[in-house]
């Protein structure tokens, strides 16, 4: 019932997102489709996985394609800030077996996909991110389901290395959630070198992407496919992953438990402060304006341009 539950309510939420980008941002969508390129070949695949982070960004590149119809690239937008959302409840949940236990601080599971939904609103903000926190949380999950504290060991010291190449720098969730989910479930010396070992090899990982890739170190620490703008390093992503692992290590310390009302509360009182934050700094609605232009433009859509202007 509990699951049944967190799926409809899953549900409400992509839909929301949904109604939120067709309706008040397609044009915002329509750029990032003319802005991205999406090849089925393998030698263009290659060439963006060879970078970190390239895992990521085929997959962001992949579902931008669709975004020429807003609707549907709205849908997918929806669809991945809701699984990020439902991933966030498995993640706490392998910190904190009994939910119950989570009473107030139940609405901080919204925080990263209200934070990457923020993130979207940006015109620059590039769809590979979202593919970058939702995968590092899936890894997080994966390691969890294993019984055996030796494999899981092994899974994040390999772990460490290779999701900074497939997702780049946020691959940083990961590392800090595995460490802390390997020190909580087993005290031992082992344990400890391992947790030390995965750090290392992390914090390494730049500068061994620097010798191998033409990529300045500041792209590599701060993400290649996560920005358009080379320059400019947005902090929502860090931000949401930063509330990730908050969240987690919250969930586990709470003991006292609370009833269902209270966690309902805390979920819509969150809720309500991400759509007010994004309604009043993130969303521009002259930037979307300008981009409703430029899409007219590209599509020779002469006559909507002087009716838009006219009307306007």
């Amino acid at each position: 019932m509990k699951s049944f539950n967190h799926n409809v309510s899953a549900l409400v939420l992509a839909v929301c997102v949904t109604l939120f980008f067709a309706l008040l941002l397609p044009h915002h969508l329509h750029l990032q489709e003319h802005q991205q390129l999406f090849l089925f070949d393998w030698q263009y695949i290659s060439e963006v996985l060879s970078v970190p982070g390239g895992l990521a960004d085929v997959m962001g590149r992949f579902c931008t394609q669709f975004f020429i119809y807003a609707w549907v690239g709205a849908a997918i937008v929806g669809l991945l800030i809701a699984a990020i959302w439902r991933l966030m409840r498995l993640v706490v949940s392998s910190f904190s077996h009994d939910v119950s236990a989570w009473g107030w601080a139940d609405g901080l599971l919204l925080l990263p996909s209200g934070l990457l939904m923020g993130y979207m609103c940006d015109e620059n903000a590039l769809f590979g991110t979202l593919w970058a926190i939702m995968l590092s949380m899936l890894a997080i999950v994966v390691l969890a389901k294993i019984s055996n504290w030796r494999i899981q060991c092994l899974i994040g010291v390999i772990g460490s290395v290779a999701m900074y190449w497939l997702v780049g720098p946020l691959a940083v969730v990961f590392v800090v959630l595995s460490s802390l989910y390997l020190v909580s479930r087993e005290k031992n010396t082992s344990v400890g070198i391992t947790v030390a070992l995965m750090v290392v090899l992390f914090v390494i990982q730049p500068m061994i992407a620097r010798r191998l890739v033409s990529i300045d170190m500041d792209r590599l620490l701060y993400g290649v496919h996560y920005y358009r703008i080379l320059v400019a390093h947005p902090s929502l992503p860090w931000l949401s992953a930063l509330s990730i692992i908050c969240a987690s290590i919250i969930c586990m310390m709470i003991k006292d438990k609370a009833k269902a009302i209270i966690r309902i509360a805390s979920n819509g009182f969150a809720g309500l402060l991400i759509c007010l934050l994004i309604w009043h700094e993130l969303y521009n609605p002259k930037v979307e304006k300008v981009l409703a232009y430029d899409f007219m433009v590209r599509c020779h859509q002469w006559d909507r341009i002087i009716d838009t202007a006219s009307r306007q």
